[in-house]
């Protein structure tokens, strides 16, 4: 018998996205052939422009699709209809390489919608599921000072959150409060939770010298490192400000430094926070992007002795499981993050939560953590991301996920 083909649609190449990554390689050796699709935007030739591409490597099998330039364009102007052309391609795909499966990922919300809109109306046999990593669309319009985008927002909200999945009849999503909302809205009941997992590129050493990789940075070795990583943009700023003060506000304040591994802030940002920790009295060291595939990245991890995660009080907020939450774990790490649902999903317990957006509060866990027995904390953090990879395997591997995939 042939293998049951599968395509698994990325919306952005990401190197080293575990969880995609993760789920792709367990499906293959359970005997699946999975196919990889990409959506690009390149255009070699005027024909290429005019109808889009397809570009298939079957040696790693691997799909580049590319709109047509035109319709492109026309998604900048209005963003609404260009997910049209990556949707014919995506249908043609599915109908020449005769696809059983095709898991979708949320974050294209107009091309999920013209694709499963097509597969309705010409009755393309294909199971669809969509893949929920948040809920992208409020994500998107947070905040947003775009009347137009305002505007538009309840409409995608409504199709995002929805119609989508009523159309797919299946999901999978981050998180439990994640896939409970999905079916909340759109009243469907197939689903799973896949979470994100912990796979660095790097063997991290159970039993490392802190002091030693503290002495390799340049780091003092007597103080108490809090670390932050993720983007610097949007309303991160304000996150790290408000992590700042709640430093500023800490008993502790005079012992501990806190580590900036942040990418894309602009240098008038990068100026705000160093004046803002300056004027408050807080250590701060602001190293600036480091690819999580090289071994200093996680170096500075280790030698750290707690990470932070910061988000607001929002329904989005909610859904999040916080990627850099299980590299902090994954490395030995206690960890604070704020009281929303999918935070507590990740950590089991094992670390603080403070209420969001209460800054007291924050500055009362970063004592309080500060008293706890952070060795045996780091060690269970350890224990569950773990876990977390194990409870995949066996999940993608049970009879009851290949009967959701397939049917």
């Amino acid at each position: 018998m042939k293998p049951i083909r599968v395509a698994h649609v990325a919306y952005i190449l990401i190197p080293g996205w575990s969880r995609f990554d993760t789920i792709n390689e367990l499906l293959r050796d359970r005997g699946f052939d999975v196919w990889i699709i990409w959506y690009i935007h390149k255009w070699s030739s005027i024909k290429h422009k005019i109808f889009g591409s397809i570009e298939v490597d079957p040696k790693n099998k691997i799909i580049n699709i590319s709109p047509p330039r035109w319709l492109a364009a026309l998604n900048v102007l209005i963003n609404q209809f260009g997910g049209i052309g990556f949707a014919v391609l995506l249908y043609i795909i599915c109908k020449k390489l005769k696809m059983k499966t095709i898991i979708l990922q949320d974050h294209m919300i107009e091309c999920n919608f013209f694709f499963l809109l097509f597969k309705k109306i010409f009755r393309l046999k294909i199971s669809t599921i969509i893949d929920y990593h948040d809920l992208t669309a409020r994500w998107a319009y947070y905040n947003s000072k775009n009347k137009l985008k305002k505007l538009l927002e309840p409409f995608h909200v409504a199709i995002d959150e929805v119609i989508n999945p009523r159309l797919s009849g299946k999901i999978i999503a981050v998180t439990n409060f994640l896939k409970n909302f999905i079916f909340h809205r759109s009243k469907i009941n197939k689903g799973f939770v896949i979470p994100e997992v912990f796979r660095p590129p790097y063997q991290i050493e159970v039993n490392y010298d802190k002091n030693e990789i503290r002495r390799k940075l340049g780091l003092n070795p007597h103080s108490v490192i809090l670390i932050w990583a993720g983007a610097l943009g949007g309303f991160a700023v304000n996150d790290i400000l408000f992590l700042i003060r709640a430093i500023s506000l800490s008993k502790n304040k005079n012992k501990i430094l806190l580590l900036l591994l942040a990418w894309g802030a602009s240098e008038d940002t990068i100026i705000t926070i160093n004046n803002f920790a300056k004027e408050v009295g807080v250590n701060i060291k602001y190293f600036g992007y480091i690819d999580n595939r090289k071994l200093l990245y996680w170096e500075y991890l280790m030698a750290s002795n707690i990470g932070v995660f910061i988000r607001p009080q929002t329904l989005f907020s909610h859904v999040l499981t916080g990627r850099k939450v299980q590299d902090y774990m994954g490395v030995g790490l206690p960890v604070i993050v704020p009281c929303l649902a999918g935070q507590l999903e990740i950590i089991k317990g094992n670390g603080l939560c403070y209420k969001p957006e209460d800054v007291l509060d924050l500055a009362k866990k970063i004592d309080e953590i500060l008293n706890l027995d952070l060795i045996n904390m780091g060690m269970k953090s350890r224990e569950i991301v773990n876990s977390i990879l194990n409870n995949v395997k066996n999940l993608i591997f049970g009879q009851d996920f290949k009967d959701f995939l397939i049917s």
